[in-house]
Formats: structure tokens, sequence, C-alpha cells
């Protein structure tokens, strides 16, 4: 996908409101460019080994990636702190919400005030800025996703992904449906994910940034009203914004540093509730085939080569540097 297109996807991404999914969903595949194959680069672990011997991907929290602006929130400081100031001293605003709280919550006037009125606007305008500091801090731990590369032969992937070369890629076919082992075996039926779609995209390179101050104060709320007692919660009404699309815009974007990678990435659309290795959620997708590290070892090799054959993968390449001095992949005997 060239950055031309990428930029075509993230600006009909953008244009969206979320009001008809249906027909968003047709637009935003209508731009979209699949490649024949995604590859996955991975270092030889215990934990990448028993992956590729059970076709397992499981699926990885924002926090653990290199990119600490990985699926960050972007928020607008200043305004965050002009509009609690306004809410605070603004004495048509603090009405409002003084009548706001009134009849969702049942509380009187005098209360409410006593309550408001107890700490400076300053130390408000701190708690704001610390509950939505949290709230980021807590979707990068919970957001979940697969990365993958549409280049096999990215020198700069295969140096920080599979340890210098010493490791190897998994390929994946995104023609060949019969490689989705999910879903096609009784033991699915008893999968908490099972009804629940895994959308590929690209990501978008950028050196200007998503402004999610909107969906950051709806994340704080939304876990605010979580917390309080179900008497109270249930009696507050629906007033969000329609947030549709926005976890799928903070997630694929990234600074143009990083335009190398040339990112595809699945996007889990539940958020990680336990941090258990045992309940990480995970895909079983078969590769059509292994490509070996140019500087892998043979002791690694052998364990690749046998995993590969207990998973069903029959076919192995060796990455190598060609005769016009440029990685290069032969299928290995």
């Amino acid at each position: 996908m060239t950055n031309e297109e990428r930029t075509l996807f993230w600006k009909t991404l953008s244009s969206f409101n979320g009001k008809q999914i249906d027909l968003e969903s047709k637009a935003l595949g209508e731009v979209l460019k699949y490649p024949h194959y995604l590859y996955r680069f991975r270092a030889v672990s215990n934990s990448t080994l028993d992956g590729l011997r059970t076709n397992r991907l499981y699926f990885s929290t924002a926090d653990k990636y290199d990119d600490p602006f990985d699926t960050f929130l972007y928020i607008d400081w200043d305004n965050i702190i002009s509009e609690i100031r306004n809410a605070f001293e603004n004495d048509l605003h603090k009405q409002t919400a003084f009548t706001f709280i009134q009849k969702s919550l049942g509380f009187t006037q005098e209360s409410i005030s006593n309550f408001f009125t107890q700490h400076s606007t300053d130390e408000w305008i701190n708690f704001g800025k610390h509950i939505m500091t949290i709230t980021r801090d807590n979707l990068q731990k919970n957001q979940l996703s697969i990365c993958f590369s549409e280049d096999a032969l990215n020198e700069t992937l295969w140096l920080k992904y599979a340890q210098n070369h010493t490791g190897f890629t998994l390929a994946y076919d995104l023609t060949d449906e019969s490689a989705i082992i999910c879903g096609k075996k009784d033991t699915c039926n008893a999968c908490p994910s099972r009804d629940f779609k895994f959308p590929i995209y690209p990501i978008y390179y950028s050196d200007n940034q998503y402004d999610a101050t909107e969906y950051t104060k709806f994340l704080a709320m939304q876990e605010l009203i979580y917390k309080l007692p179900p008497n109270i919660s249930n009696s507050i009404p629906n007033v969000f914004p329609n947030m549709t699309w926005q976890r799928e815009r903070i997630s694929l974007i990234k600074h143009k540093c990083h335009e190398y990678d040339k990112e595809w990435r699945m996007i889990n659309p539940q958020l990680l509730i336990s941090t258990s290795k045992a309940s990480r959620p995970f895909i079983v997708w078969r590769p059509s085939c292994i490509i070996l590290g140019l500087r892998i070892g043979n002791t690694e090799k052998n364990l690749v080569l046998s995993l590969a054959k207990e998973a069903g993968i029959n076919k192995i390449y060796q990455c190598v540097i060609n005769h016009h001095n440029k990685l290069d992949l032969v299928l290995f005997n």
C-alpha cells in the first residue's frame, strides 16, 4: 500500500461520524488495498516457538510496544483547563452543570454547591488532569492488537523484531480463508471472542497529531459513572457523543519516523480485562510459509523446522543476500 493510499484510507476513516456504520465500513473497504501477504517478525524464544507450534497469534497491549506514542491519547490540555475553569467561574456554565446534576441524581442545589466549592478551581483543574492522565495510561494498557508488515525483506524489522536476523518471519496469506482456524472447531463455541470480528487496517504515518481530547473525556466520564452505585449510574441519561471509530483512529496513526514499518494492525474490539498471560486473547491462523533469518543458528533453525512441521506449515524459505547485494528469499531444502 503506497503512502498516498494510506493517506486516502486515513482521510476516509477521519470523515466518519459513526451514524451509519454499515455504510462507513463499506466505504472504508473500498479504499483499502490489501497486500497478498502480511508478515510477522519473531525472535526465537519460548513464547514465539509455542505460538509457532500452535498457530496462535496473541494480542498485545499498546503499552508493551516499543513506541511510547503508540495508541497515545493526545490531549489539548489548554482546552481542558479552560473548560474546567469556565465550569467553576462562569455563573451561567456553573448553573447549567448544577441543574444537570440535580435532575440526573436528585441532589439539592445547595448540596451540589457545597460539594464543588469545598475545593478551589485550581484544585479541580489538577484533579481533572490527573483523571485524564490515568485514563490515557489505562487505555494503552488495555487496547489489544496484533502488528504485521507488508514487507518481508525489511532490514530494519529483521534487526528490531527478529533479533538481528537470527529469528524468523511468519507469512500470512490474506487470500487463503482455509488458513484461519478460528471458529471452525467445536472448541470454538466456548471462546469468549467467537462472535467478534478482527479487522486488519493499515497504519497511517504523519507528524500531525490526532486530537483525542473528546475521546479521553468520554472514557474518563464513562469510567467514573461505572464506579457509581447502580441506583445512581442507571439514572444518569446517556449524554455521551457518538465515539464510534475513535479507537481505530487513535490506534492507526503513528509518527512518520516509523514509516519504514509499512505496518498493518489487527484490532481486537474488546479491551483487556485481565493481565494474566493465560487469559490473553489470541487467534489461530496458520502461516502459509516461514522465512528463516539470515543469521539464524543451527539449533534455532532445527527447532523452527520441527515446530513448523508440527503446525502443518510445509513451505520454508531462507533469507539470503543475493548477487545484487540485496536481501532475498530462496526456498529452503
